[in-house]
């Protein structure tokens, strides 16, 4: 959560509000994806907020 208070710092609150929501769990992460589908979201872009590159194939092993 620090990346995030620190890249949205100019923020009003801090960033506390996007640190505080951004989805952590893989239940959490799936929820998100499926609530996104069910609408017909066909596309969607998720971005991970640490800098190491297992973590696109952690999100792809929870979403796919």
């Amino acid at each position: 959560m620090g990346s995030l208070r620190r890249y949205y710092s100019f923020l009003p609150d801090g960033g506390e509000g996007v640190a505080v929501s951004a989805l952590r769990s893989p239940d959490a992460i799936r929820a998100a994806v499926r609530a996104f589908a069910d609408v017909g979201v066909t596309e969607l872009v998720l971005d991970p907020t640490v800098p190491s590159v297992d973590e696109v194939d952690r999100l792809a092993d929870v979403v796919l």
